[in-house]
């Protein structure tokens, strides 16, 4: 584009970043983010500027720049900030295992105003909560969903939460999650009830069983659900 002089738009822009990401190629995002300045793209009322930006915090996310992250994101001028740019930031901080950072992000947007919530930040906060071992937090946020959003939990948000509540050890309520799902789980849940039931020392042994028999009835063809049962038959035999 440029050897036949054609003018790059910010659609060029946001593929050519999502290919630095991708790519983990930080120089090249940094010289795109100049250009960007340069051409005056991050001020041009005209376009929708958020796109770029969350395009350019996903790139220095990726490719482990969070400091740049952050300064992108604090200079979008918080009316122009939409929920898009705001789970950008709050993967950013998940991924940097700043958890406490990414729900104040989140807290941000609800604070602001300017952006709703919707069920993708709501999948990322989650999921900072699990990592983190929020319990009480992230329950209180998966329930706000539906009461304070009016927002319909999917699949992906009930996995956050058992893998939250394994985490945490809570395992009976965790099987009881997955047993009152509104719609068929799959196998993921299972895993992962599985997954934590085999690291928790004691009185587990019923949840592994059952999460065994479904993970092995809903990917029989998969190896890891055999050695994740096997895990468990091993320790329930060297238990007794």
């Amino acid at each position: 584009m440029q050897l036949e002089r054609i003018k790059p738009n910010e659609i060029t822009f946001i593929a050519a970043l999502g290919a630095c990401a991708d790519a983990g190629e930080l120089e090249t995002g940094r010289a795109l983010h100049a250009e960007i300045i340069n051409r005056g793209l991050d001020r041009d009322q005209r376009i929708q500027v958020s796109l770029l930006d969350t395009a350019l915090v996903q790139m220095f996310t990726k490719c482990g720049s969070l400091p740049s992250a952050e300064a992108v994101f604090r200079q979008i001028p918080p009316l122009q900030r939409d929920v898009a740019s705001y789970d950008a930031m709050v993967s950013a901080y998940s991924q940097a295992g700043e958890s406490q950072a990414a729900i104040r992000t989140f807290e941000l947007m609800l604070l602001e105003g300017g952006a709703a919530a919707d069920e993708i930040v709501f999948v990322s906060v989650l999921s900072v909560c699990s990592h983190a071992g929020m319990l009480s937090r992230g329950l209180e946020l998966f329930r706000s969903m539906q009461e304070d959003f009016g927002l319909r939990p999917s699949v992906d948000h009930f996995v956050c939460v058992v893998d939250l509540l394994g985490r945490s050890g809570q395992l009976q309520l965790a099987q009881e999650l997955v047993d009152v799902m509104p719609f068929e789980p799959g196998p993921v849940p299972w895993t992962i009830l599985l997954d934590s039931s085999n690291k928790v020392c004691d009185g587990s042994e019923r949840q592994a069983s059952v999460a065994a028999e479904r993970t092995l009835q809903l990917e029989p063809e998969v190896s890891a659900s055999y050695v994740l049962s096997s895990s468990s038959s091993m320790r329930k035999f060297s238990s007794s």
